[in-house]
């Protein structure tokens, strides 16, 4: 098996180490997420105006449903794309216990493993949205479960470069993983 060249750390990535910590955080940023920031103004404008147009109209059923579906709707998109803005994944490896966590904004997907039961992470693409691919890193344990660590990744660089560092901390040897991203 070829070893994996060095990966260069990318941009988005903060890495920082002391004597028992290893501290990897992940900003969620990305300039492919501009167009959605004018979208989701477009859409709330859009809800605000519509709102004022129609405040106290009388009607059937659609003029109250319409708001409430078109307002959860807009609430979610608005949600997101602050997360996306501000949000930031934070990884953090002892010697004990891999804890991953997003903030500020609350978010799904923390997860906690101890380490002496990850035996490996690995990196893969994944088919996204409109047949864009997107990378994650995954972490393997003892029992022989994949569990997702990062998602929707814009580049292989950066789950590559997220899975060198962390094996070369918790001491793990490079091993190939069926369906990883392949070894040049």
């Amino acid at each position: 098996m070829n070893p994996r060249p060095e990966t260069p750390q990318p941009e988005c990535i903060r890495y920082e180490q002391n004597g028992k910590v290893l501290r990897i955080t992940h900003r969620w940023f990305s300039l492919r997420y501009v167009p959605l920031v004018f979208f989701t103004v477009v859409w709330d404008l859009f809800l605000v105006f519509w709102f004022v147009m129609h405040f106290g109209a009388e009607g059937g059923w659609w003029v109250i449903l319409f708001p409430i579906v078109v307002g959860i709707i807009a609430g979610s998109l608005t949600y997101f794309t602050l997360a996306i803005f501000f949000n930031h994944t934070e990884l953090e490896v002892t010697a004990d216990l891999f804890e991953t966590g997003h903030g500020p904004l609350p978010w799904f997907g923390a997860m906690s493993l101890p380490t002496h039961e990850i035996t490996q992470f690995y990196s893969k693409h994944i088919l996204g949205n409109k047949g864009m691919f997107a990378y994650e890193l995954l972490a393997v344990t003892r029992d022989g479960k994949s569990h997702r660590v990062l998602g929707n990744l814009e580049t292989p660089d950066i789950p590559l470069f997220l899975e060198q560092h962390i094996e070369k901390w918790l001491k793990l040897k490079d091993m190939a993983v069926s369906g990883e991203l392949p070894r040049k």
